[in-house]
């Protein structure tokens, strides 16, 4: 019998959710993911890790684990090996990923920026990270979905704090403050189909968008130590 993965075709945890909008201009998405400087090295390196996660799901091994159990790997390997945002203990003088940093009395999961020993933090995204079977905008912790509870975080940051990430490790959604929670970029961690032909996609998802676009342009996350990164967040939408 084949075992149930947790991103069936219709799986409503993963999928994109209905009435909602694209946040980054195709256009503009299409000429970061033509974007050469990554060593080849590196991408392959980058991609096996996202390889591996999605390998572990379609294992049913993820089913099993709740986000406390997987988040610190997942934020090392993923947003620190993969997309090269360093932690405090990377031994670099500047680093760009802080686990579980204190805001207006909250505690996020995760805050990407620039971080240096000597001088105040500069934040720049915020993570909220939750389990792989909880529902991004239907399930509640304290009230709140995990979509809310980014952006309460948001709100408690400084305004150069823009973007707010919101991740169930089966999919990714990437927001922007001057937007609103129905505009947001869609990930998944697994395609449902063989290593190989996720390498192809992989790769073409670097700049295969869908037709959906924002209406206007805005400014680019700079917080990334490898600049390949930049399809995740090159232009959005701000508002009208």
């Amino acid at each position: 019998m084949t075992k149930q993965t947790l991103l069936p075709i219709d799986s409503t945890v993963a999928q994109r959710q209905p009435k909602t909008d694209r946040l980054i201009l195709a256009r503009f998405l299409n000429d970061a993911a033509e974007d050469k400087r990554l060593d080849e090295n590196a991408f392959k390196a980058a991609h096996a890790i996202l390889v591996k996660w999605a390998d572990l799901e379609a294992s049913g091994r993820l089913a099993k684990l709740n986000e406390t159990q997987m988040q610190g790997e997942f934020l090392a390997q993923v947003f620190g090996d993969a997309l090269g945002y360093a932690g405090p203990l990377d031994g670099k003088e500047v680093w760009h990923r802080v686990q579980h940093p204190p805001i207006g009395g909250e505690t996020p999961d995760a805050v990407l920026g620039i971080f240096r020993q000597s001088e105040d933090p500069k934040p720049l995204a915020v993570i909220e990270l939750k389990g792989p079977k909880v529902h991004l905008d239907r399930h509640r912790s304290n009230g709140r979905t995990a979509v809310a509870q980014c952006w309460d975080y948001l709100v408690n940051m400084p305004p150069e704090c823009r973007w707010g990430i919101v991740s169930n490790i089966v999919s990714f959604r990437l927001y922007e403050r001057t937007s609103t929670k129905r505009a947001y970029e869609h990930f998944t961690t697994c395609w449902g189909i063989s290593s190989s032909a996720r390498s192809r996609n992989w790769r073409n998802s670097r700049s295969s968008v869908s037709t959906e676009m924002p209406r206007k342009p805005a400014a680019t996350l700079p917080c990334r130590s490898r600049p390949s990164a930049s399809s995740l967040a090159s232009t959005t939408r701000r508002r009208n």
